[in-house]
């Protein structure tokens, strides 16, 4: 879930740091249509449920920290209350979605990028991107940790030498 999640943010950040193609006003339905597939093609909507599990998981997490032995109970009102707002939500997240693509990529990148998530090495990067995603956090908390411990010091060295309160 966790690793779906980041893939989802690993998308959407390259699509918000590619910079927007200039869509003329008659395409734009061809470009919609064009990100449509796209977003088929890379399984987005499966993520997209991943990640609801997610969150719905996490609901669960933080009302049973406060509700100790009511699993049963607290399970069945994220069923029928989380459950159903997200996914009655998730059309709008694919909309989103699409408009995104849409206005970073023309039809033609479009068509690329589908055609290369089509061939044996495209469906490997999209079936290994989870686990991948999933190593990279935990190789990137563990460095920040690393890092972090010794400047987190420094840092706190420095700040009560100059009368700084942390």
């Amino acid at each position: 879930m966790r690793m779906s999640r980041f893939a989802l943010l690993a998308v959407m950040g390259l699509l918000w740091a590619a910079q927007p193609a200039m869509a003329a006003p008659d395409d734009n339905a061809q470009r919609l249509e064009k990100a449509r597939a796209l977003i088929e093609t890379t399984g987005m909507a499966t993520i997209s449920q991943q990640i609801m599990d997610g969150l719905m998981g996490q609901v669960e997490k933080m009302a049973l920290a406060q509700n100790p032995g009511r699993e049963k109970d607290i399970h069945t009102l994220v069923q029928d209350h989380i459950r159903p707002a997200l996914k009655n939500g998730l059309p709008e997240l694919m909309q989103g979605m699409e408009a995104l693509y849409a206005s970073n990529f023309t039809v033609d990148e479009m068509d690329q990028i589908i055609t290369f998530y089509r061939t044996p090495v495209g469906r490997k990067s999209l079936q290994q991107m989870p686990q991948i995603m999933q190593q990279s956090m935990a190789l990137g908390q563990a460095w920040a940790s690393k890092i972090m411990a010794q400047a987190g010091a420094d840092f706190t060295a420095a700040a009560k030498q100059r009368g700084l309160k942390l």
